[in-house]
């Protein structure tokens, strides 16, 4: 057996280290636990209304793997976040190396979804292309799949360290758009971005149905969950611990589609205080986009948030 290769002081300290883990993820749960209860108690009927609050971790979830800590509107704001200035009022997405006609036609409705969502000025600019084959940059490792078949992968720490002297003058924060595989440490990714930076990247692959020809309904859904997410790191918000939220954390994809669209009321908080949008407008211009690409659910979603709104104002 392997494990007879390992004398008593590595396994006692393999024991501590194990220990140590389950007690940083026990305080980390108990952490949020007290977090959710004083949030939930003030949060009025009305305001998280739609919203599902989050409860116990599922097992091999996200929070159940990962010791989160909670980020209230407080600690938001106390983190000093990126923020969109008059010379710096754009979200810019970078198309990086070549994508096909039906992820350029979605990276589009992104642009489109991104100006409704945080309700500024949005951007695509010209594709670039880094050279992975420069030994120099690192870009790239090679992974063994099986004896037939090897994957390239893209770091994406390094992709953002070529970002950041590229980002535009008119900027708030750049964000690229790819179709490689990109990892980070020993994880796979659907994206990655600097909270401090003001850049971030999301990759297609995986996302897409295999030779699909077009982007369908669930598609376009997790594409706009992921770009969402990461814009909103990069506008410094957290992992979200207390309702479905884009800006929940995620183990895989399927931890991801569990998420809605829309922001919950504490991640909202967050964007209207570092944005200031006008959310009726705010609100229209999603549902216009929700229903020129037949995403049927979100749009009944914020109609119903939209009727209620109205009738709280009378």
């Amino acid at each position: 057996m392997r494990t007879s290769l390992l004398t008593l002081p590595a396994l006692l300290l393999l024991s501590a280290h194990l220990s140590a883990e389950d007690l940083d993820l026990e305080q980390a749960a108990k952490k949020r636990e007290a977090a959710q209860r004083e949030l939930y108690a003030k949060m009025k009927p009305a305001d998280e209304a739609g919203f599902t609050r989050l409860g116990d971790p599922e097992k091999g979830g996200y929070l159940s793997l990962v010791a989160e800590a909670p980020q209230t509107l407080d600690d938001y704001k106390n983190s000093r976040p990126v923020r969109p200035t008059t010379e710096r009022p754009y979200i810019v997405l970078q198309p990086l190396w070549s994508l096909d006609a039906p992820k350029k036609e979605t990276l589009q409705a992104m642009k489109e979804y991104v100006a409704a969502c945080f309700q500024l000025p949005v951007r695509i600019e010209e594709t670039i292309e880094f050279d992975a084959r420069d030994r120099k940059l690192g870009l790239t490792r090679v992974i063994t799949v099986d004896r037939f078949k090897k994957r390239t992968e893209y770091d994406a720490e390094k992709i953002l360290d070529l970002l950041v002297p590229r980002v535009p003058s008119d900027a708030a924060v750049y964000f690229a758009v790819t179709d490689v595989e990109l990892y980070a440490g020993s994880d796979n990714l659907h994206g990655y971005a600097s909270l401090g930076r003001r850049v971030g990247v999301m990759t297609f692959s995986r996302l897409w149905p295999r030779n699909a020809a077009a982007a369908d309904a669930e598609t376009l859904r997790r594409s706009l969950r992921f770009v969402s997410h990461e814009i909103g790191h990069m506008f410094g918000m957290e992992h979200c611990v207390f309702y479905r939220c884009p800006m929940n954390g995620c183990k895989n994809l399927a931890e991801s589609d569990t998420s809605p669209l829309h922001f919950c009321p504490v991640c909202r908080q967050k964007l209207q205080w570092l944005l200031e949008p006008d959310e009726k407008k705010r609100n229209s211009a999603l549902l216009d986009f929700y229903d020129k690409h037949g995403l049927k659910d979100e749009a009944t979603w914020i109609q119903k948030r939209m009727k209620g709104t109205a009738d709280e104002r009378r």
